[in-house]
């Protein structure tokens, strides 16, 4: 029996296979550093074995982001992220996904909804000077802390495992920052989505083949820096149709990070995904657990 594999940009023995679900966590898609400029991730693997069992396997995943600096305004984030997975087994074909996202998130100029009134003490005009700095610091900080911005972004994907032709989609929507210190953040988005969906189904599915729906995007996501180099985030999407509350999706995922050197980190966490009205033959609920190695330049 022969058998062999070789790596493609980098082997991940331990990252499960790209689960391209009817959500997917594209906070995870966002360059993880906020030093400007651009930020490249490539990853990918392959496997060949041949003998008692013939299999032939490949995935691959490509991110791209940019940050501009941070004392220009607006802050300009455009972002784009693709991936794809094959699989087969004595020539039955068990995997085949692809997933593409493009965002471009711009953050405009922070509100003043948090301004300090400059207190005025006893002790003279030095006292007031000083009460004034330190106003102007507290004023500054809260700035900081607090930004609002907009985001556009469009996605298509493909997952035969899960009968899904094909989903595409676009929406328009805000992101705020409500906190961001070198111990954690903090953002809520919401969005209006246009979703668009095919179903490779029967017809006596009570799930229609074809889909054409309105959405709200809600999602709240936040990271903490633990240690130096260890972080814990957690993200959450709620996805409602306009005219039908009860069809909604959810997708919480949690997640923690070890960031070896400058430009290699290793992360595991769990996903859980559930949609209140898959077709008949997937399941509502899905959990999947993930080991990644991740290589940043």
């Amino acid at each position: 029996m022969i058998r062999w594999c070789f790596p493609v940009l980098l082997v991940m023995a331990l990252l499960p296979h790209f689960h391209a679900a009817a959500q997917s966590n594209t906070e995870r898609f966002r360059a993880q550093t906020d030093e400007p400029g651009w930020h490249t991730v490539v990853a990918g693997s392959a496997t060949y074995k041949q003998g008692n069992v013939n299999y032939l396997g490949a995935e691959g995943n490509l991110r791209v982001g940019y940050n501009s600096a941070e004392e220009k305004r607006p802050v300009h984030l455009p972002l784009f992220y693709g991936t794809a997975s094959y699989a087969e087994s004595n020539g039955q074909r068990f995997i085949s996904n692809s997933f593409v996202h493009a965002r471009w998130t711009t953050m405009w100029l922070p509100t003043e909804r948090h301004m300090y009134k400059p207190t005025h003490r006893a002790g003279g005009d030095q006292a007031v000077e000083q009460s004034g700095d330190a106003d102007r610091a507290a004023r500054d900080t809260s700035i900081k802390q607090f930004q609002w911005g907009t985001e556009v972004y469009a996605q298509a994907q493909f997952d035969r495992f899960l009968l899904l032709q094909h989903r595409v989609l676009g929406g328009v929507g805000f992101r705020v920052r409500f906190l961001n210190s070198e111990r954690g953040h903090l953002y809520y988005g919401k969005s209006y989505m246009l979703e668009s969906e095919g179903m490779d189904i029967p017809e006596t599915d009570t799930h229609p083949t074809t889909t054409l729906n309105h959405r709200f995007s809600h999602y709240l996501t936040g990271d903490v820096q633990v240690a130096d180099n260890i972080s814990i985030s957690q993200t959450t999407f709620y996805q409602p149709r306009f005219d039908h509350p009860a069809d909604y999706r959810i997708l919480f995922e949690v997640e923690l990070d070890v960031q070896a050197t400058k430009h290699i980190a290793f992360s595991t966490g769990m996903t859980l995904r559930h949609d209140s009205d898959p077709p008949d033959e997937v399941q509502p609920t899905d959990l999947q657990t993930f080991t990644r190695l991740r290589a940043q330049f």
